[in-house]
């Protein structure tokens, strides 16, 4: 029987306007393997080990949000070139960014929520975000 593919925890690089690029992790490489984290459950049992990402052996991947499912549906990028700004995933069961606030176009306003002074010293980041644009393609 096939052995169902773990997610990996990526490092995200290049996270432009439209355009956030990844880095794969290993458990030698990311925080996010630590015990009893980094495991998947499927049908009550906990599967271990290397995910897709690792057993095809790339290493970054990018993705690029389109605003038109018909004419411009976006793409999915494998081991594209090493972005110059790479942005670190955070947290410890998905792949995420630190999350901050949004601004919409040359907004300067601040958001009442987000910020450094009310997040707890447990977190790492005041929020966070889940770019999800290509799970729910893959089914």
């Amino acid at each position: 029987a096939a052995k169902p593919f773990l997610p990996l925890p990526l490092q995200v690089a290049d996270a432009g306007s439209s355009q956030a690029s990844a880095t794969s992790g290993t458990p030698e490489s990311s925080s996010h393997f630590k015990e009893g984290v980094g495991n998947a459950t499927a049908l009550g049992k906990d599967i271990v080990g290397p995910g897709f990402l690792e057993q095809a052996g790339i290493k970054r991947f990018s993705v690029c949000f389109g605003d038109d499912a018909e004419a411009n549906p976006g793409i999915l990028r494998f081991d594209p070139p090493v972005a110059a700004n790479p942005l670190k995933s955070v947290g410890t069961m998905h792949w995420g960014l630190d999350f901050r606030g949004v601004s919409i176009g040359d907004s300067k306003s601040r958001l009442g929520f987000c910020k450094k002074e009310d997040m707890p010293p447990s977190q790492q980041t005041p929020c966070g975000a889940i770019p999800d644009q290509v799970h729910s393609m893959i089914e």
